[in-house]
């Protein structure tokens, strides 16, 4: 049973909208004029015109009404967007009835978010044959990174004459969010001294691999299967072949203290998030086992699937609190103290330096 202020609701915003199209207040301004004029003249042609035109206007309301009854509609949202680029998300509308199809719809939505620039999404159906359903690709582009807020479609149909524009707005439910990434930039890395290029480099070290090391003597302890007998025969001794492995290329971007980013204006902040976003999916993108450390957030050097969209995941959705604690700083401090200062890139350190 509906409470009093859903009923209040429902009388003030009816679930129907109706307004004159131009076309539409005309044709009834003279359908009001031809009915003066029957009952002033009493002529029967002028009734029976009168009357064939209020006949247009009633079918007008009834069929748009059958054309918007059963309508519902859906999202397919992309896996994932940025600020700045374009992206798809389809619309689905389904007619639900079982014989009236609907006819000149035009779909329309909104994408809203805390404090950031709304979107607006807009769709025509020619025909949604009864029973089945339509589809429609819309192109947007977030202007900013942050999570949007999809809110109910509305439903709008000048069928069959054009006299008016009815329309129908869904309740908007849980449609769904978009989530914007942070835009994405061409990184411009400075110069590394001769011994800072080696960083990240993939070590050879010993053990199993495919690549060949050396030939050595045999230890106590060495696999039987690598002794090399060409040259155990040469030397008169037991000899190993001995292989090398490549050592996992590893990093940790590191955002460090959160009072230093919430210290920067808002165009330099975004910025400094773009750019942290294009490093790591650098990073991820040249076969760095990559991890991320931030304001709560920890995550270990990985070469997950998942571990980019989790990161940049995060960066959309960061926003800095100056003078907030974070109980998490020391053991922040001690798991980055076990990673080796080779592997540590500082994130607001590279962003500077690459101005």
């Amino acid at each position: 049973m509906r409470t009093f202020r859903e009923r209040l609701r429902r009388l003030l915003k009816p679930p129907r909208t109706l307004r004159f199209t131009r076309f539409g207040a005309a044709f009834t301004f003279m359908t009001v004029g031809m009915g003066l004029a029957a009952m002033n003249t009493g002529n029967n042609l002028v009734y029976l015109v009168f009357g064939m035109m209020l006949g247009f206007i009633t079918a007008s309301g009834v069929v748009s009404e059958l054309c918007l009854r059963n309508l519902e509609a859906g999202w397919l949202l992309p896996a994932e967007s940025f600020a700045g680029a374009p992206a798809v998300a389809r619309l689905v509308v389904r007619n639900g009835g079982r014989k009236t199809p609907s006819l000149g719809i035009r779909a329309s939505a909104r994408a809203e978010g805390k404090g950031l620039p709304g979107m607006s999404f807009e769709a025509r159906f020619i025909l949604i044959p009864a029973g089945s359903s339509s589809r429609a690709d819309l192109e947007f582009v977030p202007k900013r990174r942050g999570e949007y807020a999809l809110r109910g479609v509305r439903f709008e149909t000048e069928f069959p004459f054009g006299f008016f524009v009815k329309g129908v707005e869904l309740e908007p439910g849980d449609a769904g969010t978009i989530l914007a990434y942070p835009a994405l930039r061409p990184i411009r890395e400075p110069r590394r001294s001769p011994a800072a290029g080696d960083k990240g480099k993939p070590r050879h070290l010993a053990g199993q691999g495919d690549s060949f090391r050396e030939i050595r003597d045999f230890f106590h302890g060495d696999n039987p299967r690598h002794i090399s007998w060409k040259s155990t025969a040469r030397f008169s001794k037991l000899m190993v072949r001995e292989t090398e492995r490549e050592a996992e290329r590893r990093t940790l971007l590191v955002m460090g203290r959160e009072e230093d980013w919430s210290g920067l204006p808002t165009d330099e902040l975004e910025e400094a998030v773009s750019f942290a976003a294009s490093l790591f999916r650098k990073r991820m993108g040249e076969g760095y086992a990559a991890g991320f450390f931030g304001p709560g957030i920890r995550l270990e050097p990985s070469r997950a699937p998942d571990q980019a969209a989790r990161v940049l995941a995060y960066l959309a959705r960061f926003e800095p609190r100056n003078g907030r604690e974070d109980p998490d700083d020391e053991s922040a401090l001690v798991e980055i103290g076990r990673h080796s200062r080779e592997e540590t890139e500082d994130i607001l350190e590279q962003w500077r330096a690459s101005r």
